[in-house]
């Protein structure tokens, strides 16, 4: 049964190293921590790590783009996952990181952008950005849709493809999703 090959772990994410043999399957709503409560030991990892893989970090990024840079230095080729954030990402430059990673290494496979008025988070008033993936893989393209409340959510397959290409060019990715269409 599941509890059986399960793991629980206490720790910061950023630290966690999984165990190579097994595929992991990556879930999360990593909390909503701006940067101004990390600590400058953690912006530090979080611009040397991005540098080694060739790409470029902000350190005025929230928590949620280090659980993305993470997952990519901690899992394998194969590996899945969805996480659910705020979605100031798609547009901010900081998130250029979390693009980039979608694109390379972390493999995103969908999109899904939650109407800035459903409020997806009762304690927080932001928008919601669901990312599904799977490490290694490049797809040519990512299917993206804009959501206009959460009871709309449904199952995580629909959306609009947007070719990897034109997301690579978009600097601004929210405007891929205005109207529904890609």
């Amino acid at each position: 049964s599941l509890h059986k090959r399960a793991t629980v772990v206490l720790d910061d994410f950023r630290a966690l190293r999984p165990a190579a043999e097994t595929s992991t399957l990556w879930i999360g709503n990593p909390p909503y921590v701006r940067h101004h409560q990390i600590a400058p030991d953690w912006k530090d990892w979080l611009t040397r790590e991005a540098r080694l893989r060739g790409l470029g970090a902000s350190q005025l990024a929230g928590l949620h783009v280090h659980f993305y840079l993470a997952t990519v230095l901690q899992g394998q080729k194969g590996d899945r996952g969805t996480y659910i954030t705020s979605a100031e990402w798609l547009d901010v430059n900081y998130g250029s990181l979390v693009r980039d990673l979608l694109l390379d290494g972390l493999g995103g496979l969908a999109l899904h952008v939650l109407d800035p008025t459903a409020m997806p988070f009762a304690d927080a008033a932001t928008t919601g950005a669901i990312t599904c993936f799977q490490l290694g893989a490049k797809p040519r393209s990512m299917k993206v849709r804009c959501i206009p409340k959460v009871a709309d959510l449904g199952k995580l397959s629909g959306g609009q493809p947007v070719a990897r290409d034109r997301l690579a060019d978009a600097p601004r990715w929210s405007l891929l999703l205005r109207g529904g269409k890609a």
